[in-house]
C-alpha cells in the first residue's frame, strides 16, 4: 500500500492521459478490428514477425500508445523518434546502430516514427533502403492522409492501418478508469473529497470528447482541478453542501454542474483546413450542391467557415460548380458565382459569409446539366487515346489567310461567312477529315443510369418536373416572340396613347413611339415628369424590403437564353 501511494504521489503531476496509457492490448479500449480478439495487429504480434506499417487516425485514438504496446510485446530493440525533432543525421545514426546491433546480437530494431507526415521528402527517401533490406522495422503514426503526405515509394513498402475515432462506449470506459485513478490520488495524496459522476455527466464528457480520448481525459482533469480548490464548496448538488475539508466525503457531479463549468471552452475537434478534412469537406460540399441538397450544402459551408477555411477557396469552387454541374441549364449561375466572389472580396468577412450562403443555396437549387462538362472530358479522352489527333490537318477553308501566298494556296478560299446567310445557316464541314461526323456534345443533360434505391415513382415525378419545366420554357419562348412582334409592329407605325395629368383629367392625345429602355430621358421626355414610380410594383417605395422573404426558384424565374437558342429548332418535348 505504501509503495502504491508513493507511485501515486510521484505520478500525480503528470497529465492524466499520460498516467492512464495502457501497457497491454487487454487494457486498450477501442479499435476492435485491429486489436480485438480476432484483430489483425493482435495476430501479427502473436507471430512476432512485425512488418513495417503506418497507423493513421485522428488525434487521441491511441496511435502512440499502441506503438509502445507493440514494442513492449516483442523482443525487438525499440527506438522512438518524432517528425518535428528528428533530423536526417539522427535517422542515419539510428540506422547504423540498428545494423550494428543486428550483426552483434542478431536482435532486430523497431523504430517508431511519430508524426511521420512531418518528415520531408529527403528524410522519407532515407527510409526506403533500410526498410527494403530489413535493417529496421519502421512503425509510423500520422494524423494526415498518407496518400497526401508520404511518397508513393514509401507507401508501397509499408501497410497502412486506419484507426477510427473512439466510440461512445470506449470513451465512457476510459473516463471511468481516469476517474478511479483521480479519486485514488485525491484520497491518498491530497486528502480531498472523492468525485462521483452521474451517468449524464459521464455521457456529457464523452460527447465533448467527440471520439478523442485525450480530450475527454483533459476535461476530466479540468473538473478535478476545479474541485480541488475551496470554491467547490459552493457547488450545489443533490446532497447538502460539503463545508469541511477535514472530513472526506463525495461530491456528486451531474450534467447541470458541468455545463456552466465547461461552457467557455470548445472541446470539439476543429476543422483542419490544411489536412484531409479540407479535401473531404469541400468534396462533400460540392457533391451536396450537385445533388441539389441546399441544407447539406449550408451545413458543409458552415463547417468550413467555422473551421477557418479560406472563403475565397470556397468561392472559387462554387464558380467551378456553376459550369461543371449546372452549365447550360442555367448559364446565369456562372456570372452569379463570379459576382459572389467579387462581392466577397469587396465586403470581406464576416459579412461575406452571407454572400457565400446566398450563392451556395442558389447553386444547390438550380437545375443541373453536365452536357458541356462531359463534352470537354470526351474530347480530352479522345486526345489521350489517340495522340495523333493533335496532328490532324485543319480544313483549308477554315485556315487563316493573312498573306497573299496563303490565299494562293487556298487558305480560306471556300469558307462561307455565316452572317452573310439567312439565319447564319450554311452547309459546311468544320471537323478535320479524320473526325468527320464525330460528336462530343450530346443532346442529354444527364446520362441514363438509374439508382436502384430510388423507385419508379421517383423517376416518374422527376420526368414530370422536367416536362413541366420544358412547357414553361415553351410558353416563355412564345411570349418572347409575341413581344418581339409587338416591337416590330410599333416600329412600323406610331402609337396613340391617352396621357393623364396629375389632376386626373384627360390630357391631349399624344402621338409617340413606345418607351425605349436604351434611350435617355432627353430623347423621350413624354415618359418622364420627375415623379416616376414603378406602376407595376406592389411596393414602389420598397417599404417592405426587409420584411418580405424571397426564395429563388431557378426553374421558374431564370431562363437560359443559350439553351433556348440551342434548342430552338428542336421539338420542345425532345430536348433532353
Amino acid at each position: 500500500m505504501v509503495q502504491a501511494i508513493v507511485e501515486l504521489r510521484r505520478d500525480s503531476r503528470l497529465p492524466l492521459a499520460q498516467r492512464l496509457r495502457p501497457k497491454t492490448l487487454d487494457d486498450f479500449y477501442g479499435q476492435e478490428k485491429l486489436v480485438g480478439p480476432n484483430g489483425l495487429l493482435r495476430n501479427i504480434l502473436r507471430s512476432q514477425e512485425i512488418p513495417s506499417f503506418i497507423l493513421w487516425g485522428v488525434p487521441g485514438v491511441g496511435k502512440t500508445t499502441l506503438a509502445r504496446i507493440i514494442a513492449n510485446s516483442t523482443d525487438y530493440r525499440f527506438l522512438e523518434l518524432s517528425g518535428p525533432t528528428a533530423t536526417a543525421a539522427k535517422l542515419r545514426e539510428a540506422f547504423t546502430a540498428a545494423e550494428n546491433d543486428r550483426k552483434l546480437t542478431g536482435k532486430n530494431t523497431l523504430i517508431f516514427l511519430d508524426e511521420i507526415h512531418r518528415f520531408n521528402k529527403a528524410q522519407q527517401d532515407l527510409l526506403l533502403p533500410v526498410i527494403e533490406k530489413g535493417i529496421v522495422t519502421v512503425l509510423g503514426a500520422t494524423t494526415e492522409n498518407p496518400s497526401f503526405t508520404l511518397n508513393n515509394a514509401l507507401l508501397s513498402r509499408m501497410h497502412t492501418f486506419v484507426m477510427e475515432s473512439l466510440d461512445h462506449k470506449a470513451l465512457v470506459r476510459i473516463i471511468h478508469r481516469g476517474l478511479y485513478l483521480l479519486n485514488q490520488t485525491r484520497k491518498y495524496v491530497f486528502h480531498l473529497h472523492l468525485i462521483s459522476l452521474t451517468k449524464d455527466a459521464t455521457d456529457y464528457i464523452a460527447d465533448l470528447g467527440s471520439g478523442d480520448a485525450r480530450v475527454s481525459l483533459n476535461i476530466l482533469e479540468s473538473v478535478n482541478a476545479y474541485l480541488s480548490g475551496t470554491k467547490f464548496q459552493h457547488l450545489e448538488s443533490g446532497e447538502e453542501k460539503i463545508n469541511s475539508l477535514n472530513k472526506l466525503g463525495v461530491v456528486k457531479i451531474d450534467r447541470s454542474v458541468l455545463e456552466p463549468l465547461l461552457s467557455t471552452r470548445n472541446y470539439q475537434k476543429m476543422y483542419h483546413h490544411h489536412g484531409e478534412s479540407h479535401y473531404d469537406t469541400i468534396s462533400a460540399f460540392h457533391k451536396s450542391v450537385r445533388g441539389s441538397d441546399p441544407d447539406a450544402a449550408i451545413f458543409y459551408l458552415t463547417k468550413m467557415l467555422v473551421g477557418g477555411e479560406d472563403p475565397l477557396f470556397i468561392a472559387r469552387r462554387m464558380i467551378v460548380i456553376a459550369s461543371e454541374d449546372i452549365g447550360l441549364r442555367d448559364s446565369s449561375c456562372l456570372p452569379f458565382a463570379v459576382a459572389a466572389k467579387d462581392a466577397l472580396e469587396f465586403i470581406g468577412m464576416p459579412e461575406g459569409e452571407i454572400i457565400l450562403a446566398h450563392c451556395a443555396v442558389r447553386l444547390a437549387k438550380a437545375p443541373k446539366s453536365t452536357k458541356s462538362y462531359r463534352a470537354l472530358r470526351s474530347a480530352q479522352n479522345m486526345f489521350q487515346e489517340n495522340p495523333d489527333a493533335t496532328s490532324y490537318k485543319i480544313p483549308l477553308h477554315l485556315r487563316n489567310a493573312p498573306t497573299k501566298l496563303m490565299k494562293e494556296m487556298g487558305y480560306g478560299d471556300t469558307y462561307r461567312y455565316n452572317p452573310s446567310f439567312e439565319n447564319g445557316r450554311v452547309s459546311q464541314e468544320y471537323m478535320p477529315e479524320e473526325l468527320k461526323g464525330t460528336k462530343f456534345v450530346d443532346e442529354k443533360h444527364f446520362l441514363d443510369a438509374r439508382d436502384p434505391e430510388l423507385s419508379d415513382k421517383d423517376y416518374l415525378q422527376a420526368e414530370e418536373d422536367r416536362l413541366a419545366y420544358l412547357e414553361f420554357k415553351k410558353q416563355r419562348k412564345q411570349l418572347k416572340e409575341q413581344l418581339i412582334q409587338k416591337v416590330i409592329d410599333h416600329d412600323c407605325k406610331p402609337m396613340e396613347t391617352n396621357e393623364h395629368n396629375d389632376t386626373g383629367d384627360v390630357g391631349e392625345i399624344a402621338t409617340t413611339y413606345p418607351y425605349d429602355e436604351f434611350l435617355s430621358r432627353e430623347d423621350q421626355p413624354e415618359y418622364f415628369d420627375g415623379n416616376e414610380k414603378d406602376q407595376y410594383s406592389d411596393d414602389p417605395d420598397c417599404s417592405t424590403n426587409f420584411e418580405e422573404s424571397y426564395e429563388y426558384l431557378p426553374h421558374e424565374d431564370t431562363i437560359c437564353d443559350e439553351e433556348l437558342i440551342f434548342e430552338e429548332d428542336n421539338d420542345i418535348t425532345n430536348t433532353e
